[in-house]
């Protein structure tokens, strides 16, 4: 949806107070930090395309400066949202051919902060390689490494594979489970972790073990737990 606004033709610039935000930094000349924000925020931009017009135009995204002039390329109004253009280039990586399949799917789960596979991903993948919703969910929910739900911003696996058990695992869940007041399955409160079992970590030699999203610690023992629980929590909230 766009307004015009006109400007008095004493000043050529008008009542630039009159003007959203947008339209004075763009004819104080200073329009590319504002694109950026445009882009994130969605907020309309100020066309000057007539010396004594300005045009509030919601779907123009990209500034020029050519000449001394402010001027905006206005782009067609796109469809797709921010999340969709993603998913897509991400597919892309990828040909269109069934064999990519596993590959795309995690991939998407591990770009995901909630680190899980949502139904439009899945409609996505379906879509890009010809397939349909149901196949694409059916392969996806054979894999255990897959969820549909979301998860904390930090997934903690257990190892619970016989040599893991043998060498104490039992006793480390339970300490996860005392730290984090959750049980296997579940996620804390406040989002932080997810804690979950998997059959084995292919790390016998350090059992017991734990993969805390891509990184494996062994020779785990209770006051090891603390510590690295304590140092993820302190590096979150200082990011």
């Amino acid at each position: 949806m766009s307004e015009t606004r006109s400007l008095d033709p004493s000043t050529k610039r008008g009542n630039v107070e009159a003007l959203p935000a947008a339209g004075r930094r763009l004819l104080d000349r200073t329009p590319v930090s504002y694109a950026e924000s445009c882009l994130a925020q969605r907020q309309s931009l100020v066309s000057c395309q007539d010396p004594l017009t300005c045009t509030v135009d919601r779907s123009a995204i990209d500034i020029q400066l050519r000449k001394g002039t402010v001027q905006t390329v206005a782009l067609q109004e796109d469809s797709k949202t921010l999340e969709e253009v993603e998913v897509q280039k991400l597919l892309e990586k990828y040909p269109p051919a069934r064999e990519h399949l596993l590959e795309m799917l995690h991939d998407l789960q591990d770009r995901s902060l909630q680190h899980y596979l949502t139904d439009d991903a899945m409609a996505a993948v379906a879509s890009y390689l010809g397939l349909t919703l149901s196949d694409v969910k059916g392969t996806a929910s054979f894999y255990t490494m897959f969820r549909f739900a979301p998860r904390g911003r930090h997934v903690i696996r257990i190892c619970a594979s016989p040599p893991c058990q043998l060498m104490g695992a039992t006793t480390i869940q339970a300490k996860l489970q005392e730290k984090l007041h959750v049980g296997v399955g579940e996620t804390t409160g406040d989002a932080g972790f997810t804690l979950e079992a998997t059959s084995c970590l292919g790390v016998c030699g350090v059992a017991p073990a734990m993969m805390i999203d891509a990184e494996v610690y062994g020779n785990l023992t209770p006051a090891r737990i603390e510590a690295i629980i304590d140092k993820i929590r302190r590096e979150d909230e200082a990011s």
